[in-house]
């Protein structure tokens, strides 16, 4: 009964949060936080210390992964957050499948976005410019003379609603169970 409620709990979230996201450009708070909290709260329910345990591993889980790109400007706060509300409600196993899967299709759509706003060709250059950069750092270690600046954390022109990659992902790991 508990999973089913937690089930439905995810959709809510995930709708609410790509409604919010596009048409505001931000995930909200106010969703996230209760999210996690009925995810911490239900999964105690459903199976004790071993269902507290599942729901911080996911909510931890949801962070480690997403914390990286947050970092580099890549995704915002609220992404972080979301990922993090579908990790306590559903357990590290489905949100590890769903940030590769997400991944997978924010990458698609991260294309797209940048081949309708005319900027593939400039966007493929600074990622094989970091390429460039990485491989010199990694490899044969030498310092970077030039920091990595492609990615903007305010750059407003660049940003798309990532929830939807999510929930995609989501959607796709409760499909396909690997």
């Amino acid at each position: 009964m508990y999973r089913v409620i937690r089930i439905g709990l995810i959709l809510a979230l995930l709708a609410v949060s790509v409604y919010t996201d596009h048409k505001n450009g931000k995930v909200l708070n106010k969703i996230t936080f209760p999210a996690m909290f009925c995810g911490i709260v239900l999964a105690c329910f459903d199976n004790g210390m071993d269902g507290l345990f599942d729901s911080l591993m996911g909510l931890g889980l949801g962070l480690a992964l997403f914390i990286l790109p947050f970092m580099m400007g890549l995704l915002g706060a609220g992404d972080v957050k979301l990922l993090m509300a579908v990790g306590a409600l559903a357990g590290p196993g489905i949100t590890f499948q769903s940030f590769l899967f997400g991944s997978m299709f924010g990458g698609l759509m991260s294309l797209f976005v940048a081949m309708r706003r005319g900027v593939l060709l400039n966007t493929l250059k600074g990622m094989g410019k970091v390429l460039h950069m990485m491989f010199w750092k990694i490899f044969m270690k030498v310092d970077c003379i030039e920091p990595i600046s492609i990615f903007g954390a305010k750059n407003k022109e660049r940003a798309f609603p990532y929830s939807l990659a999510i929930a995609v992902g989501v959607i796709i790991a409760f499909f396909i169970k690997i």
